[in-house]
């Protein structure tokens, strides 16, 4: 089964020790329709938006290493910015992220009116320019600690009864 087609140029810059035309890059994919070229040139021009490649003159590309190390909601929240028109299969495309990951971290800009639902896709409406954050995982994140805790009591005091006053 083949990745997502930003995968697949994704994998090919990547795999490519210094610089790539945009020519090459097709040729290593097998693309040759112009409709599919089209394609190519957008996910270029995304992958360039997300900070992962850099142009290193016309049609000529090359993989920037410290793009593996930015995160995620990084690159969907420069995608989002870019695009102002979203879905979250461009998100899970272009960021490399689960369908859940990226319906996550969608809902939570929805709930900031950051974003707004537009069929299928999603519109920006409102650009803070910093990324926002997620305070809503964190207070989740703290409750589930609560209850995983309370839970321990619990079972430690459950174990204790079973064992009996003996022990």
């Amino acid at each position: 089964m083949r990745g997502s087609f930003a995968g697949e140029v994704r994998k090919v810059i990547a795999g490519t020790l210094g610089e790539i035309s945009i020519s090459e890059i097709a040729d290593r994919l097998g693309i040759a329709l112009p409709k599919t070229r089209k394609r190519l040139h957008t996910t270029i021009r995304d992958l360039l938006r997300a900070g992962e490649i850099e142009r290193r003159g016309e049609g000529v590309y090359a993989w920037k290493e410290k793009a593996r190390k930015t995160e995620r909601r990084e690159v969907m929240w420069r995608l989002l910015r870019a695009r102002v028109f979203v879905t979250v299969e461009d998100l899970q495309e272009m960021a490399g992220v689960s369908r859940e990951y990226a319906e996550e971290w969608i809902r939570m800009l929805v709930k900031k009116e950051i974003v707004r639902k537009t069929g299928k896709a999603y519109r920006l409406v409102s650009d803070p320019v910093e990324m926002p954050e997620n305070t809503e995982k964190a207070g989740q994140l703290r409750d589930l600690r609560k209850r995983m805790a309370e839970a321990a009591a619990l079972l430690r005091k459950a174990v204790q009864t079973l064992e009996g006053p003996d022990r």
